[in-house]
């Protein structure tokens, strides 16, 4: 691969992951909803603190729709929210990313889809 097509293939990597963490934090469905594919799985593990089991908690790409629609985390000042995207890895038509914010941090999993980069898994977790 070219340095130009590296870098143009970075840059949309980069761009997707910005639309998923901006899209959350301004509460904008239409990024958020360019970021994501529909069959997405996003993951948390919660441990509870009584009985120390842990389990799994789901969210389907409807569902990050929906809570994005009622407001996301935009209740976090644009100059408190710390972003930052790093690609762990990137080939053809994979990615890994890790985004921190001041609130989360998420690992996610990046697909070429039909020519776009999209967001197909996501294990994160509260700061």
């Amino acid at each position: 691969m070219s340095d130009s097509s590296t870098q143009n293939r970075n840059q949309a990597i980069t761009n997707t992951a910005l639309n998923y963490i901006y899209g959350w934090y301004e509460a904008d469905v239409n990024r958020m909803a360019q970021a994501l594919h529909p069959q997405l799985a996003k993951r948390m593990v919660f441990t509870e603190a009584e009985t120390e089991k842990s389990q799994l908690r789901d969210l389907t790409a409807e569902q990050m729709l929906q809570y994005t629609r009622e407001g996301g985390a935009q209740d976090v000042p644009e100059d408190q929210r710390d972003i930052k995207v790093t690609i762990l890895d990137a080939l053809h038509q994979t990615a890994a990313v890790k985004i921190e914010s001041v609130k989360f941090t998420d690992y996610l999993h990046l697909i070429k889809w039909q020519g776009d980069w999209v967001i197909i898994n996501v294990v994160w977790e509260n700061k």
